[in-house]
């Protein structure tokens, strides 16, 4: 008896860090920490210390995710780091990258494995100026339909 994986009928990301509780790291001068996860692209948060400033947060999401894709968009920073845990006690580097201090790119990753996450880290910094600012952080999880149109265990907890 010859049994068959399902073909891949189609796939779409969900973000599992949108809209969940956001704590600071750091005292903020403009917008609110929780801009980083609503969604919204127009809307930041900034912080300030000094000539060198920094910015971070954790995302608690609520319940364990997989994580696929990091989507990142942050302003005035040079440097950006993204860490995921279960505990928030023990982190792994998801991915790193050192930006261009005048741009304000979009940062995109795809994880080469899959990561399952409670929560999530985010520190960024910058020698140019007192402020760093980051506009949204996603943490994209694939979602799979099959070709028979079974989905199998859905890994989101409000769905």
């Amino acid at each position: 008896m010859l049994f068959a994986t399902p073909l891949l009928h189609a796939q779409t990301y969900f973000n599992a860090a949108l809209n969940k509780p956001v704590t600071a790291h750091f005292d903020t001068v403009a917008g609110v920490p929780e801009n980083v996860v609503d969604g919204d692209n127009t809307s930041s948060w900034w912080t300030y210390q000094s000539q060198f400033s920094e910015l971070g947060f954790t995302v608690d999401l609520d319940g364990a995710f997989r994580i696929d894709q990091l989507v990142i968009r942050p302003q005035q920073t040079e440097h950006v780091e993204v860490f995921a845990s279960m505990d928030a006690i023990e982190w792994t580097l998801l991915h790193q990258a050192t930006v261009g201090y005048y741009t304000a790119p979009v940062i995109t990753h795809a994880l080469p494995e899959p990561v399952i996450a409670r929560h999530l880290c985010l520190r960024s910094d910058n020698s140019q100026s007192g402020y760093v600012g980051l506009f949204e952080m996603e943490a994209n999880g694939l979602d799979f339909i099959f070709g028979d149109d079974f989905e199998g265990i859905d890994v989101r907890p409000d769905a």
